[in-house]
């Protein structure tokens, strides 16, 4: 299993803490994004990029920014992408089970309220149920 993850600069610490939860998992990833808190010139173009790796390659991404309520709206126009914010492990769940959600949106500006490392599991872990 492979992983496309993206952050801005909002977003870029919380990305860091992902990879470190995926290495531990042993889950291979791409990495395309911010290199560092401060890099602003990261931008929405990154989203595409991320979005083309998981319709290309079949496989999932997690997208890190401040809010992430225009990138999130940004991505779902991508065709075949199934995006979704989520705050908590039910949400990533529900969207992964009924929805077959393939991106999932993170929030930075939220984590304080966040167990990061139960929303990437659950995403990962989760399967599609309704066909």
């Amino acid at each position: 299993m492979k992983i496309a993850i993206w952050t801005d600069h909002h977003g870029y610490e919380l990305g860091q803490e992902i990879i470190k939860i995926l290495e531990k998992m042993n889950i291979s990833y791409i990495y395309a994004g911010a290199r560092n808190s401060e890099d602003k010139e990261s931008n929405s173009l990154y989203v595409e990029y991320a979005t083309q790796d998981v319709l290309d390659e079949k496989i999932l991404a997690i997208i890190i920014s401040g809010n992430w309520i225009g990138i999130n709206m940004q991505a779902n126009k991508v065709e075949g992408i199934r995006a979704s914010l989520c705050s908590n492990f039910n949400q990533v769940r529900w969207g992964r089970e009924d929805e077959n959600m393939n991106v999932l949106c993170i929030a930075s500006w939220e984590e304080e309220y966040l167990e990061t490392s139960k929303l990437v599991k659950t995403f990962i872990e989760t399967e599609y149920k309704r066909s």
